[in-house]
């Protein structure tokens, strides 16, 4: 299980304190003790507190075109207001990876597109979801950034036939082996702290799943030599490294899939493992809509048709992994399902699935719809499933 520096204290003797005793114990670590191999820069700044988690995260997703407009945004806040959620997941990246916020560390991100919605007064909106009480929670897409891989080719998953590489719906992915990009991915999740983000979600940190897999060619990956497990485990462990000093948790986005991989070696070729995650990672997210599963999933013949066993069965055995390996059920934090694929979706569906997840010990869940449409009535009496 992840472990952080614990939060300033409440009375200002303790804040001078832990900020005096800060200072002077991270510049002896930069100077002297740092491992070769972790973050080549950790910023002294001030660090401030954010809203602490909430002891069970009601969250749901909102897109950066959603966020950049003022009477959009607006009328998901007054849903969040009216129900019992309480927190937001916001794309600080979309899906191409084009930032939605305009970074200040210039250098970082000279060159690299900008989104066409860039999100207006992001800090003085979030701002005001504070004082409404409404956690928030930074998404950003990882190695699926089809901006920063034409911005840097060189970063890029090429093709053997040259060129960048891109999926079936013409993506570009970052290689999972460059460092350099990994200073970028680091610096994004910075400006999400300073942008006044409670916590950092991080998305598609993996290898590509479709696409012309076999014309894949990577510059850093050492395919030959080692796993893609193990290429991600080394970037988890570099990561953890270089943010370990921001007082905000970081949460990761994994295939539902993994929580019932038992056979551990088995990352479904793109690098993912519970077992790798753990340690690195204050939640674990994984993507459990029913929908997705295959037909005799479990058993049944229309897995989408039963959202609470597919999300409780999945929490279970993925809990039997985590605890092996020291983690606890209160890390994993799921994504569900408030769309229709595969069976129709209202009240009975979405609370079926909150149920799951609350005999399962998760200490919380995320509701996912790409149009940001949510079942409101849904979200009411929460305490009462």
């Amino acid at each position: 299980m992840r472990t952080r520096p614990p939060l300033l204290g409440k009375t200002a003797k303790a804040i001078i304190l832990t900020a005096v005793f800060f200072t002077v114990g991270l510049a002896v670590y930069l100077q002297w003790l740092m491992p070769r191999g972790t973050a080549k820069e950790i910023e002294l700044v001030t660090l401030e507190q954010r809203m602490p988690t909430p002891d069970e995260v009601r969250g749901i997703y909102v897109t950066s075109f959603v966020a950049a407009q003022y009477d959009l945004r607006n009328e998901l806040t007054e849903m969040v207001e009216r129900t019992d959620l309480n927190a937001m997941v916001i794309d600080i990246k979309d899906a191409y990876g084009f930032l939605a916020f305009e970074p200040k560390r210039t250098e970082t991100f000279e060159g690299v597109p900008r989104s066409s919605q860039m999100v207006p007064e992001y800090e003085e909106w979030l701002d005001e979801l504070h004082e409404k009480g409404i956690y928030t929670i930074a998404r950003m897409t990882v190695f699926q950034d089809t901006a920063l891989a034409t911005t840097h080719p060189e970063w890029a998953i090429r093709k053997s036939t040259g060129g960048i590489w891109r999926d079936w719906q013409e993506k570009g992915w970052i290689d999972p082996g460059s460092e350099e990009a990994w200073e970028y991915i680091a610096d994004t999740a910075r400006e999400a702290y300073d942008l006044g983000f409670d916590e950092v979600n991080l998305d598609y940190i993996r290898f590509p799943s479709d696409g012309p897999i076999s014309q894949i060619v990577y510059s850093y990956h050492r395919d030959a030599e080692v796993t893609k497990y193990e290429t991600m485990n080394e970037f988890f462990i570099w990561l953890d490294s270089g943010l370990h000093y921001l007082p905000i948790p970081l949460s990761i986005d994994i295939f539902g899939l993994t929580y019932l991989k038992q056979k551990q070696e088995d990352d479904m070729n793109i690098g993912q493992r519970i077992t790798d995650t753990v340690d690195h990672f204050d939640y674990i997210c994984p993507m459990l809509y029913a929908s997705h599963y295959t037909d005799g999933f479990f058993g049944f013949e229309n897995p989408a048709e039963h959202p609470y066993e597919v999300v409780k069965e999945s929490l279970e055995v993925g809990h039997e992994i985590m605890e092996e390996v020291g983690g606890v059920p209160a890390q994993s934090r799921p994504w569900l399902q408030d769309f229709d694929m595969g069976a129709d979706y209202g009240v009975k569906e979405v609370r079926d699935q909150i149920k799951a997840a609350r005999e399962m010990g998760a200490s919380g869940w995320l509701f996912w719809n790409a149009r940001n449409i949510y079942t409101e009535e849904a979200y009411y009496n929460l305490d009462q499933i």
